[in-house]
């Protein structure tokens, strides 16, 4: 996922916001400059309302509600692992929620590892 994420997101994504989880929020932006709507670590998030937001979109079983945080946080693009992912933390607990909306589009799948783009 690491090359992927590298060499999928900072030409596609520009400087638009994007929601990371696991261990890629700690290390992308040292290899390459997007924003992070938590800056690389959930307490440097200068957001209001980012715990309340964070915890349902990682961790909520409603799609509207995470659709709906995802849009309060400005969110552009969002980085989900699933079982399948090499991805050592799996934070998203109902990543079946991502699948069942118009709202995200799905912009890139391998190996349990999908970026979606907010619509």
């Amino acid at each position: 996922m690491e090359k992927e994420t590298v060499n999928c997101e900072p030409s596609t994504v520009n400087c638009q916001l994007i929601f990371l989880s696991g261990s890629t929020a700690f290390w992308l932006n040292s290899l390459v400059d997007v924003k992070q709507v938590r800056g690389g670590v959930d307490q440097a998030s200068v957001d209001k309302i980012w715990r309340e937001a964070a915890w349902e979109v990682r961790e909520g079983g409603i799609t509207e509600d995470t659709e709906k945080a995802l849009k309060a946080l400005n969110i552009n693009y969002i980085v989900v692992h699933n079982d399948q992912s090499a991805e050592f933390y799996h934070d998203f607990k109902n990543v079946e929620k991502f699948e069942n909306t118009t709202n995200l589009v799905k912009f890139f799948e391998e190996l349990g590892d999908l970026i979606y783009k907010v619509q």
